[in-house]
């Protein structure tokens, strides 16, 4: 896996296919179940959804399907952690 994981992937919120969003994470280097950290940005409504969520989840462009756990931000852009699935 590289350091650093970039792209347009597709946010899945509450079990629906949601909207593709920018995702840029960068890979925890100890092992756990925190796998990534960084943000997702996308339109403000939709990351207000992505807080709200009950069950937010993110398919990488080139990649696994991740847990994402939203920890903050605003404008457009959401400070999240990945969790393997």
């Amino acid at each position: 896996m590289e350091d650093e994981l970039t792209g347009d992937g597709m946010l899945i919120l509450d079990g629906e296919s949601t909207a593709t969003v920018y995702y840029w994470l960068t890979v925890v280097p100890q092992p756990g179940a925190v796998i990534a950290e960084g943000s997702v940005t996308g339109s403000e409504d939709l990351m207000r959804r992505l807080k709200k969520a009950n069950a937010a989840k993110l398919a990488l462009v080139d990649g696994p399907t991740v847990i994402l756990k939203c920890y903050g931000g605003r404008g457009g852009v959401r400070w999240v952690k990945a969790l393997s699935s």
